[in-house]
């Protein structure tokens, strides 16, 4: 279960609802740190400037550039002409169909801007807000609402930008979209946003790995060979894209064939140019995608 948060437990009021967002807590400096730091961070970078996945969950679009700020507890979110356009889609759409949700987030817009927006989206209908300007060290709470339509094509909450073509940065530390007329994310302490939950971090590890992971495995050959065939155990939402990468003891690459794949396991096949050498032990290296 997330727990509170132990500095300022929420009273009955501010409880929260679910969080139907997955890798929605950014302070913390990334779980590439290896101490369970949020954000979830398995591709291990600090910064992406690809369109694609970039930390677990949040997909890129334009040319976007977030960057894990470890030092002020929250990702940076830029980009330099094209526009920032950066979101998360929602597996299950259609459950939420002809229901009213809420999205919300906190944020730091130091200067004059009127050209960011957070927006919840779904095909045939979708409603945002404009984002206002925080000061430097000052950080908001912005909340849309939209009352999803009885037939969507998909359901995505995203930061975007009205205007693009121009220089634009935003810095985030928390999203939450869920289920009401009305947020749950934060509530205010002497003037200030306070979250009223984080998060637990294996359980949004668990949730995350679902959609994308990293798998490493070794094994030995007991007779010299030119193939060998060995299994992967994981568990899925669907059957991933998997990038196989086979090492020897000295890091050299072998060829891997993915013979069958599942959404609880894959079975692989190597080949090697030579034989693999009776009594040797070998590395898998996986890269598992089975992102929306």
């Amino acid at each position: 279960m997330a727990g509170l948060n132990p500095l300022y437990p929420a009273p009955d009021k501010w409880r929260p609802g679910d969080n139907l967002l997955d890798n929605w807590y950014f302070v913390g400096g990334g779980s590439q740190l290896g101490g369970g730091q949020f954000p979830i961070n398995q591709r291990g970078q600090t910064e992406y400037t690809a369109v694609g996945y970039g930390i677990d969950r949040w997909f890129m679009y334009r040319d976007t550039k977030i960057t894990i700020n470890g030092q002020d507890n929250c990702i940076d979110v830029s980009a330099d002409s094209i526009g920032v356009e950066f979101g998360q889609y929602i597996e299950n759409f259609a459950d939420y169909a002809g229901k009213t949700l809420t999205f919300s987030v906190l944020y730091n817009l130091p200067v004059t801007d009127n050209r960011m927006v957070i927006i919840i989206e779904c095909g045939n209908s979708s409603h945002g807000i404009v984002l206002g300007q925080t000061g430097i060290d000052a950080w908001e709470l912005a909340t849309t609402t939209l009352k999803v339509s009885d037939a969507p094509t998909y359901l995505r909450c995203k930061l975007d930008e009205i205007v693009s073509n121009q220089a634009v940065a935003i810095r985030l530390k928390a999203a939450k979209l869920e289920l009401g007329d009305h947020q749950t994310l934060a509530h205010k302490e002497g003037g200030k946003w306070v979250l009223n939950r984080v998060p637990d971090f294996r359980e949004e590890m668990a949730k995350c790995r679902a959609y994308y992971r990293k798998g490493y495995k070794t094994f030995a050959v007991a007779t010299s060979a030119s193939f060998a065939f060995t299994e992967m155990e994981y568990n899925m939402r669907a059957v991933p894209l998997a990038l196989l990468s086979i090492l020897d003891k000295d890091n050299n690459p072998i060829n891997a064939v993915l013979h069958e794949a599942t959404a609880n396991g894959c079975n692989i096949l190597y080949s090697a140019a030579s034989e693999f050498t009776a009594g040797e032990t070998y590395r898998i290296e996986a890269e598992l995608n089975a992102n929306l």
